[in-house]
């Protein structure tokens, strides 16, 4: 029994690992859309009555496309993540407004629905805010909406990156993924104090060979640089003379 036990917590932990893998490899290769399809998996659970998951049936709603002229849902929201059609979080805001104040403008003021739509408003506003300043602290590459090489940050800012992120992930729930996270996150610290020790000592050791080796002068009152080249030209060209100076025969 107790190897059984065994076998299915490290099974459970293999399937942890390999869920952390995949959701950093999604980070890394489409993380505008990665970042969004987590909000919106956090908008679904919001809308507990379930009453904007889809379109409005515009069979069962007489006059609604007469009142609305551009329909949303988060079905909808979540169809245009995964297609990646959204380029800015600004973007994407404006469609779950636009969720709301349809609802709003089409519903009687008061009423059940409408006092539901104001209420997701205002449950929703942390979960937009924290979605916004995820976006404004992940290097996303807006030409591309890839993900931006830790190499084009200085190392001193990269660690300030991964720090943040040790943070973050202190507020992980799952205890395995938790753990799995704050190694992977420890050792990539190693690993940039390490580069950082490296070119410190590369740049002593550059700095003492520039001190031990300094460039030489030229000679008080010699000539240097250019006078020196056209002083040396001037000398070789006394042993060419013109043939019609020459003595011929």
């Amino acid at each position: 029994a107790v190897v059984s036990t065994q076998s299915g917590h490290y099974g459970r932990g293999k399937k942890e690992q390999l869920k952390v893998a995949q959701h950093l490899m999604e980070m890394e290769l489409c993380p505008l859309s990665y970042i969004l399809n987590r909000t919106v998996d956090l908008l679904f659970a919001r809308d507990t009555e379930e009453l904007f998951h889809e379109p409005v049936n515009v069979d069962e709603v007489q006059g609604y496309l007469d009142e609305i002229k551009q329909p949303m849902d988060l079905g909808t929201i979540r169809s245009k993540v995964e297609n990646m059609e959204y380029s800015s979080f600004d973007q994407f805001k404006a469609d779950f407004m636009l969720i709301i104040s349809n609802c709003l403008l089409f519903n009687a003021t008061g009423s059940n629905i409408y006092k539901y739509a104001e209420k997701l408003k205002d449950t929703c506003r942390t979960i937009m805010n924290r979605c916004k300043q995820t976006i404004e602290n992940t290097p996303i590459d807006w030409n591309t909406l890839l993900l931006l090489k830790q190499e084009e940050k200085t190392l001193e800012e990269q660690l300030v990156d991964v720090k943040n992120k040790v943070e973050e992930a202190k507020a992980i729930t799952n205890w395995s993924t938790r753990t799995s996270r704050l190694k992977q996150l420890r050792r990539e610290i190693r690993k940039i104090k390490q580069r950082m020790n490296e070119e410190e000592r590369l740049s002593t050791a550059d700095s003492m060979s520039s001190a031990e080796n300094p460039k030489s002068e030229p000679e008080e009152g010699g000539p240097s640089g250019e006078d020196a080249t056209k002083d040396k030209q001037s000398k070789i060209s006394e042993f060419f003379v013109k043939k019609e100076d020459g003595i011929e025969g």
